[in-house]
């Protein structure tokens, strides 16, 4: 498996981080809304001391991979959703491709 300072290191090589969802820290936007709940978007996250933007892909696979809609983040903060997936799913790993600070 290749290291995240390896790939960082590499600049856009393609590279896999595997973990679990409780060692990502989630990194999202949030807009008001003046017709109800914020808007909320996932971002990214951080694992190991490096940060990863998250793409429309990685968002929609781990939305895909956790069984969850697309107006989940309506209700809850990304914060909250992953700790919830962690305890639902403790043992649960995620292979995520990276290039360069993106994760797909």
């Amino acid at each position: 498996m290749t290291s995240l300072a390896q790939v960082a290191k590499r600049g856009s090589a393609f590279g896999t981080i595997t973990t679990s969802i409780g060692s990502l820290k989630p990194a999202w936007s949030e807009k008001p809304n003046p017709g109800g709940l914020p808007i909320r978007r996932l971002e990214g996250f951080s694992h190991d001391g490096q940060s990863f933007e998250a793409t429309d892909r990685f968002r929609g696979s781990f939305q895909d991979y956790l069984g969850l809609g697309n107006s989940v983040y309506k209700y809850y903060s990304p914060d909250e959703l992953f700790t919830r997936a962690q305890e639902v799913h403790p043992g649960a790993e995620l292979r995520i491709t990276i290039e360069g600070t993106k994760s797909l």
